[in-house]
């Protein structure tokens, strides 16, 4: 979670784990400030970002960052969450 609604990264986590996607940590990200709701990947998991993007109704994918784990999407909330 990137934004300030609380709560807002474990409410997506219920919804994707109903939704069949397997869900990881759920944590604030705080290692800066991202402008809109992200899916990040590594090269090998692009066409599952674009999928997760596709069923939350998310526009932006990119690839991950940082110390951001090679072997998982990872999914960064702002403000503008579609869910």
């Amino acid at each position: 979670n990137n934004s300030t609604v609380d709560g807002l990264a474990a409410r997506v986590a219920e919804e994707l784990t109903a939704d069949g996607w397997a869900v990881g940590d759920v944590a604030n990200y705080d290692e800066g400030v991202i402008p809109t709701t992200t899916v990040y990947h590594p090269p090998r998991l692009k066409r599952a970002a674009k999928q997760l993007a596709l069923d939350l109704g998310v526009k932006r994918t990119a690839p991950a960052i940082g110390a951001m784990k090679m072997d998982r999407l990872t999914l960064i909330l702002t403000t503008d969450a579609p869910r």
